[in-house]
């Protein structure tokens, strides 16, 4: 509770530390360089997390506006809570799913507040950074327990620990690697070092005992991962069956598709899971070789390029075809305007943010999907640069996004 907002230099806003700021609703701006040396000790500072500015030492009458900005987004988050039993359909008649994103126990308090329909993303690896040690496996399934306790009949997807990257655990050497994020992370770190995945694995089957484990790999970028991701998976049920112990009533496992190589061979993918999730952060910061940590090459790419919108409708569309559930779990998905071009694109399950939730189902319930699909149709290949400007005019101009 006593951490009221956090001010950080060169870290990008798709980060995982402001991932994880926004989960637990803590507001943050990044990006600001030296901007941070000019706060003395003492200083009142302003953090507007939306705007993604901050004022040092405000005067009162600015301090008096964002008293006021503060009192109506309270009203509108009151608004958005009324409305949560209500269905996410659009105009014409197309369901869409909107589940939510989680790393902590405490994060499931918002199933209830926002209405989701379960958790589509929970990441595990939290319980993997914040600790000197490898967690236990008695503690990974009190954690996974006390989690699928909580969401009572809510489906709950665990991505197992997506440790690399930017994600470091002080007690693993992971070496140095002049581009990490494009190194040893994820799922192939896992099948690196099989004894870490195989624990998750044994406490998660025991967490789910009795009950249905959806269960998720990150960074897959071959369907042949996914065969020895199985085996792993096989080898701690034949575990559990020889000790006596009871297993989930069901399994749905799934992948995570975080590369371009995956998306252009996702048919391949869907041949061996139950359900495929887009990455939507990873997928973008590879598809334009831009570093997500990087506010400087980040600010020069925006995920409504036409040619990322293409590369995704046809990532939708071959999922479609092998039938398998595909869903939305980028951060962008709390961009409104992104996230109305990803239904248009063709894809209706989206797992975000808690806060994003309200807004979305809002935006989808005055939304035309057929007549922003003929849209895009039309303008996906004739545009060079981002369609942003020219669908919030549309969506302004068919009374979307109104508040």
């Amino acid at each position: 509770d006593a951490l009221k907002g956090l001010v950080l230099g060169e870290v990008s806003a798709t980060s995982h530390v402001a991932i994880v700021a926004r989960a637990l609703k803590i507001p943050m701006v990044t990006g600001l360089g030296d901007a941070i040396d000019r706060c003395e000790e003492g200083d009142r500072v302003i953090v507007d997390g939306d705007a993604g500015e901050i004022h040092i030492r405000p005067a009162l009458d600015i301090v008096e506006t964002y008293r006021a900005k503060h009192e109506l987004q309270s009203e509108r988050q009151e608004a958005f809570a009324k409305e949560r039993d209500l269905a996410p359909v659009t105009k014409d008649g197309v369901a869409i799913s909107i589940m939510m994103n989680a790393g902590l126990a405490l994060d499931m308090a918002h199933l209830k507040e926002t209405g989701a329909e379960g958790v589509g993303l929970f990441r595990t690896e939290l319980q993997f950074l914040i600790g000197s040690h490898l967690p236990s496996v008695a503690s990974q399934e009190a954690l996974y327990t006390e989690v699928l306790d909580l969401a009572g009949d809510k489906p709950v997807i665990f991505r197992t620990a997506d440790i690399g990257g930017d994600k470091t655990a002080s007690y693993m050497d992971q070496g140095k690697e002049v581009n990490p994020a494009m190194g040893w992370r994820g799922l192939r770190m896992a099948l690196d070092r099989p004894g870490m995945i195989r624990l998750q694995l044994r406490a998660l089957l025991a967490a789910a005992a009795n009950r249905t484990l959806h269960l998720m790999f990150p960074m897959v970028t071959l369907a042949e991962e996914m065969d020895e991701a199985r085996a792993l998976l096989d080898r701690e049920i034949e575990r559990a069956k020889r000790q006596g112990n009871a297993l989930p009533k069901d399994i749905q496992i799934g992948a995570m598709i975080e590369t371009p190589a995956a998306a252009w061979r996702v048919e391949q993918i869907a041949a061996k899971v139950d359900f495929l999730s887009v990455g939507g952060n990873d997928l973008a910061q590879f598809y334009f070789a831009a570093d997500r940590d990087s506010e400087r090459v980040q600010r020069r790419f925006d995920p409504m390029n036409p040619g990322f919108l293409s590369f995704l409708k046809q990532c939708a569309d071959k999922a479609r075809k092998a039938n398998v559930p595909l869903s939305y779990c980028g951060e962008q998905a709390s961009d409104r305007v992104m996230a109305a071009a990803l239904v248009g694109v063709g894809i209706v399950h989206f797992s975000m943010p808690a806060s994003a939730i309200g807004p979305f189902r809002r935006m989808t319930r005055s939304l035309n999907v057929g007549d922003l699909g003929a849209w895009l149709d039309d303008r996906l290949p004739q545009a060079q640069a981002s369609l942003r400007p020219e669908l919030s005019t549309f969506l302004s101009q068919n009374g979307v996004l109104a508040d």
